[in-house]
């Protein structure tokens, strides 16, 4: 499961006995660690894969056969995500407000005139309406 630890572990019967324990990935040709166990800690999908190690003695060397190892995506990885990516987007809702509102504020004088000066005119044409009964006309 996605952040476990996972040990790895070669053992050897050789004659004369093993020197040194290497641990490859496969399709990698470097060696990723050494010793008889190869630890992985906190685990994620990229550890997913074919794991072998090499025993090397005076005499030569040996492979061991593959050893598979899956990840599996846990609940919290998926919270994870979701927040990630509710974060994201409330980022951008954010930045769009103060480009909005910057936007509005820069705006050139002429087009704020243009609006202040239609406002005080719809305002200015309202008048008072005097009924028949008051007797002013």
């Amino acid at each position: 499961m996605e952040g476990d630890s996972v040990n790895l572990t070669c053992s050897s019967d050789a004659n004369p006995p093993v020197q040194s324990y290497s641990w490859f990935k496969v399709n990698e040709t470097t060696s990723i660690g050494s010793g008889q166990t190869y630890i992985i800690t906190n685990i994620n999908s990229s550890h997913s894969g074919g794991f072998y190690c090499e025993a090397q003695n005076e005499v030569g060397s040996q492979r061991s056969a593959v050893v598979s190892v899956s990840v599996k995506v846990g609940k919290n990885s998926v919270l994870y995500v979701v927040a990630g990516v509710s974060a994201g987007f409330g980022g951008f809702i954010f930045i769009l407000i103060i480009v909005v509102v910057w936007h509005y504020k820069h705006r050139p004088d002429d087009v704020r005139q243009d609006e202040d000066h239609t406002y005080s005119t719809i305002t200015k044409t309202h008048k008072k309406v005097s009924s028949p009964e008051s007797g002013n006309d």
